[in-house]
């Protein structure tokens, strides 16, 4: 790869705190970052985007692309759910509805 050519590649992307995320890395136009669109199956477009600090990268790893889909099945990020957020809001907020 020379300087004018963009790191573009299928890989295990392993992150500190032992998180792990699979799929097409390459450099964001943000400086510092990476973006990982996380493919799953035979999907055309992405699952979704993150964009990672390259700081927080431990291990990254090529692989193939049919071993990139289908391992996003099994590293797919959970939604956060209301039981994230109830437990973020103050001991004095009875439910959810007391927010709105």
């Amino acid at each position: 790869m020379n300087n004018t050519e963009k790191f573009s590649e299928w890989c295990l992307v392993e992150l500190f705190g032992h998180q792990r995320l699979t799929g097409k890395v390459t450099e964001s136009t943000i400086e510092g970052l990476i973006q990982v669109d996380i493919y799953k199956g035979d999907e055309q477009k992405p699952e979704m985007t993150q964009l990672i600090n390259t700081k927080s990268i431990y291990r990254l790893t090529p692989i193939t692309e049919d071993n990139s889909r289908m391992l996003a099945v099994e590293f797919s990020p959970q939604p956060i759910s209301k039981w994230d957020v109830m437990s973020l809001l103050p001991e004095s907020t009875s439910s959810h509805e007391d927010l709105i």
